[in-house]
């Protein structure tokens, strides 16, 4: 294949991605994520954060992870979330008692000529007064959980 050629198919290759991953999350359907369920609260989770509404993010974290993090810490460490190329496609939802585990897809942009990749990710939630809330976010940069036992 020639130089053109291969050009025109990463072109066709990133929009596709990028139409898959902007259905699965919702883009530009109103509210995003039904906040009764493990996927569609890590849907709304991650729109907020897409979209530079961390404060309103913040309020989907469970009681625990607030804990470890102050409202005004997560807001300025999530603030270049929404200033990315990434995008997401959410998986569905495994159920475990009180907590659940939905795959997170991150789908990084490399722009028309390629570099961008993908990454498989597990954010964990719990229920707490009967709604589900985010104990463990994909996002490297929040404290993590205490070992058990400590």
């Amino acid at each position: 294949m020639d130089r053109f050629t291969v050009a025109v198919t990463i072109a066709v290759i990133s929009l596709v991605a990028l139409g898959v991953a902007t259905v699965a999350f919702g883009v530009g359907h109103g509210p995003v994520g039904d906040e009764t369920t493990p996927r569609g609260v890590t849907l709304r989770y991650l729109w907020l954060l897409q979209n530079g509404d961390a404060d309103r993010a913040y309020d989907l974290l469970a009681a625990e992870t607030r804990g470890r993090i102050s409202r005004a810490q997560f807001i300025r460490l999530a603030s270049f979330l929404s200033r990315t190329d990434r995008r997401y496609a959410v998986g569905e939802a495994t159920l475990e008692s009180t907590t659940a585990r939905v795959p997170v897809f991150v789908l990084y942009g490399g722009g028309l000529f390629g570099g961008g990749g993908s990454e498989a990710q597990v954010v964990l939630l719990t229920q707490e007064s009967g709604r589900w809330r985010i104990l463990e976010p994909n996002e490297p940069y929040l404290p993590e959980r205490p070992p058990v036992g400590s």
